[in-house]
C-alpha cells in the first residue's frame, strides 16, 4: 500500500471513533430528553386534573376510594393511560377504554414504595405485551401531603424512539458525508505534501540506474522535507564526486600497470633473447659470449633501476618513510653546486645561495631531487649552455630555482612532465620527475616547471621553512 493511502487511513482511524464518539453521546442525550420530556408531559397533564379534585378539599382513603375510577377516566387520553392505586398498593380505580386509550400497566407492590413517601418524581420503562418500550410515571396523591395513593401515568415512546430512529439516519448520512470530504480533503493534501518525496523516489531510482546527474533541485524550505532534499542534493554530489576520484584512481591504476609492463617487458624480452642464443649455442667465441653477458647485465641493471625507482615512488607517498630533521638548504646545495659543476663540461654553472636558509626534511632525499633535475638539466640541453641554482626565501618558503639556457621542455611534454611513464620522446624510464614530485610533496611542498620567455627551462621548488617553535 502506498505511503499516500496508509497516512489517509491512519488519520481516518484516528477521526472515525471520534465521531463515533460523539455520535454515541448525541444518541444518549437526546434519548434522555425525549423521555424526560415525556414524563414532564405526564406529570403536567397530570397537575390540573389532580388539582381539580383535591385542591383545598379533606380528604381520605375513602374519598380517594369513590373518585378514583374518576381521576382515572380524567387522567387518560388517546396517548396516556391511567389507574389510581391506594397506600396499600392495590389498585382502587382504572379507565377501561373505549376508544383504544392504552391501558396503565400493573407494577409490582415495591415499586409505589418511593412515590407513597412523598417523592415526587418516580419514573420505569417496562416492555408491553409486543415488546415495545413504555414510560411509567408515578404520581403521589396528593402531592403537596402525606400520600393516600399513587397516579400510575403511562405512555408509549414508540413516537420518542421514532425521532431517535430518524436522528440516528440523518447523522449516519451525515457522518458518511463527512468521512468522504475528509478522506478526498486529506488524500489530496497527503499527496501534495508527499509529492517532492515521489519525486525524489524517481531521483533516487535514476540515481540507482546509474545516472548521477539526476538531482531533486526542490525548493529549500524550513520544513523536513526541505531539508531532507538539501541533504540528498548534497549526498549525491559527493557520492558524484567519491565515484568520479575512484574511477580517475582506477584509470590512473590501470595506465600505471600497463606501462610498468610495458616498460618491464623491453628488458626482459631482450635478456630472453640473448639467453635464447646462449642456450642455442650460436655464440661460440669466449668474445662474443662476454659481449653478450655484459649486455644481459646492462639490461638486468636497467630492470633494477626502474624496480627501484617503482619502490621509491610508492614509498615516497608516505612522509613516515623518510627521516624528516633540520636541514640547512644553504649547505645542502653548496654542496651539490659542488659536485654537479665537475659534471658540466662546456655548459655555464651557476649558483646563488644565502646563508642558512632551514627546512625540516630528509637530507638523502632533498638531495635527490636536486640531482634529478640538475641531471636532467645536464642532458636535455646542448654544450656552452647557462645553468643557473638559486636559493632564495619568500614569506615562509625557501624556493630553490634552477634555471638554463637550452631548447625548453616541449610543449606536448610540458603538461605531463611530473606525470609517471610520460618521457615523451626523451630517454628514460619516465619516473624521475615523478619520483621528485613525490618527494617534494611528501615533505609539504610543491614543484613547478615552465619555459622561460627568453627559452630554456626553469624548475622551482617550494619548501616550508623550519620552525624551532
Amino acid at each position: 500500500m502506498k505511503l499516500r493511502w496508509r497516512l489517509t487511513l491512519s488519520t481516518l482511524t484516528l477521526i472515525a471513533p471520534l465521531l463515533l464518539f460523539l455520535f454515541t453521546h448525541d444518541l444518549y442525550n437526546l434519548r434522555s430528553f425525549l423521555i424526560e420530556r415525556e414524563s414532564l408531559r405526564l406529570r403536567a397533564q397530570a397537575k390540573p386534573v389532580i388539582d381539580t379534585e383535591l385542591l383545598n378539599r379533606s380528604f381520605d382513603d375513602d374519598k380517594l376510594r369513590a373518585i378514583a375510577d374518576r381521576l382515572a377516566t380524567d387522567l387518560s387520553s388517546i396517548e396516556t393511560g391511567a389507574s389510581i392505586v391506594d397506600r396499600y398498593g392495590r389498585e382502587i380505580g382504572r379507565h377501561n377504554s373505549t376508544i383504544g386509550e392504552p391501558a396503565a400497566p400493573q407494577l409490582p407492590k415495591d415499586w409505589y414504595a418511593s412515590a407513597l413517601a412523598g417523592e415526587l418524581k418516580q419514573d420505569h420503562i417496562i416492555k408491553d405485551r409486543n415488546g415495545s418500550d413504555i414510560l411509567v410515571a408515578l404520581v403521589p396523591i396528593p402531592p403537596r401531603q402525606t400520600p393516600l395513593g399513587v397516579a400510575v401515568l403511562s405512555t408509549s415512546l414508540e413516537s420518542s424512539y421514532q425521532l431517535v430512529r430518524q436522528h440516528v439516519l440523518s447523522t449516519v448520512v451525515a457522518c458518511l458525508i463527512l468521512l468522504t470530504i475528509a478522506v478526498i480533503a486529506i488524500f489530496l493534501m497527503v499527496r501534495s505534501n508527499l509529492r517532492p518525496l515521489e519525486y525524489m523516489a524517481v531521483v533516487a531510482y535514476r540515481i540507482a540506474q546509474g545516472d548521477l546527474s539526476q538531482r531533486s533541485n526542490l525548493k529549500p524550505g524550513m520544513n523536513e522535507i526541505g531539508q531532507l532534499a538539501r541533504s540528498f542534493d548534497e549526498m549525491v554530489d559527493r557520492l558524484q564526486s567519491a565515484l568520479a576520484v575512484k574511477t580517475q584512481s582506477e584509470d590512473r591504476l590501470r595506465q600505471f600497470l600497463a606501462d610498468v609492463s610495458h616498460e618491464l617487458r623491453t628488458p626482459l624480452t631482450v635478456i630472453g633473447g640473448y639467453a635464447d642464443l646462449l642456450l642455442r649455442g650460436v655464440v661460440t667465441t669466449p668474445e662474443e659470449n662476454t659481449r653478450l653477458l655484459r649486455a644481459m647485465r646492462r639490461e638486468i641493471n636497467r630492470t633494477e633501476r626502474l624496480v627501484r625507482d617503482l619502490l621509491l615512488l610508492v614509498r615516497s607517498d608516505r612522509a613516515a618513510t623518510f627521516e624528516m630533521q633540520a636541514v640547512n638548504l644553504s649547505e645542502l646545495c653548496t654542496e651539490i653546486a659542488a659536485q654537479f659543476s665537475l659534471m658540466m663540461g662546456q655548459r655555464v654553472f651557476q649558483s646563488y645561495i644565502p646563508k642558512k636558509v632551514v627546512v625540516l626534511g630528509d637530507p638523502d632525499r632533498i638531495e635527490q631531487v636536486l640531482s634529478n633535475i640538475l641531471d636532467n638539466a645536464i642532458r636535455h640541453t646542448p654544450e656552452q649552455t647557462r645553468i643557473d641554482l638559486r636559493l632564495k626565501v619568500i614569506g615562509n618558503s625557501a624556493w630553490i630555482e634552477i634555471a638554463d639556457t637550452g631548447r625548453g621542455i616541449p610543449s606536448d611534454l610540458l603538461e605531463h612532465i611530473f606525470e609517471r611513464f610520460h618521457c615523451g620522446q626523451q630517454q628514460g624510464t619516465g619516473l624521475g620527475l615523478a619520483i621528485t614530485r613525490a618527494i617534494v610533496e611528501a615533505h609539504g611542498g610543491t614543484i613547478m616547471a615552465f619555459n622561460q620567455p627568453r627559452g630554456g627551462a626553469c624548475f622551482i621548488v617550494e619548501l616550508p621553512l623550519y620552525s624551532e617553535e
